[in-house]
């Protein structure tokens, strides 16, 4: 019997929340994790009007911080971990910001993939192995922690 990695030890069950689209907000996302299940959003939920504040590290900065208050006050009852929906497809105009932002995530990071994005550069981001079978296109790719 395998054992899942450390990251989801707080896990009351053993769930992801899916990231909707436009439906998934910080809140949501707290309410998740402090149920006990993998909260989750897409990062291109998290919008910005030019000249506003990167939204999506506000995000990330409030989740985090809201869930290590939880943690400080409930410790017998942790959060479980969120996940950010990351898409990796050329035309992401915000893949590289996004990237850069997420690169100081504690979180584990899903990726929807699509199209021929080469994803083997993003790799070492998440901490994960991908695998491939043989001969497949960056569609048939699945996730393994390290």
């Amino acid at each position: 019997m395998s054992k899942l990695p450390a990251i989801f030890n707080n896990l009351r069950l053993p769930v992801v929340a899916a990231p909707l689209f436009i439906i998934s907000t910080p809140e949501l996302v707290i309410a998740q994790c402090k149920a006990g299940v993998v909260g989750s959003f897409p990062a291109l939920n998290a919008r910005e009007q030019d000249g506003d504040p990167i939204m999506l590290d506000l995000w990330l900065r409030r989740i985090t911080e809201e869930l290590d208050r939880h943690n400080q006050s409930n410790p017998d009852a942790p959060a479980a971990p969120f996940a950010v929906n990351q898409i990796v497809h050329r035309s992401n105009a915000r893949l590289d910001r996004d990237l850069e932002i997420l690169r100081n995530a504690v979180s584990p990071g899903e990726a929807a993939l699509a199209a021929d994005f080469d994803f083997d550069s993003c790799l070492w981001l998440w901490g994960c192995s991908f695998s491939r079978p043989k001969g497949s296109s960056t569609t048939g790719t699945s996730m393994q922690s390290r």
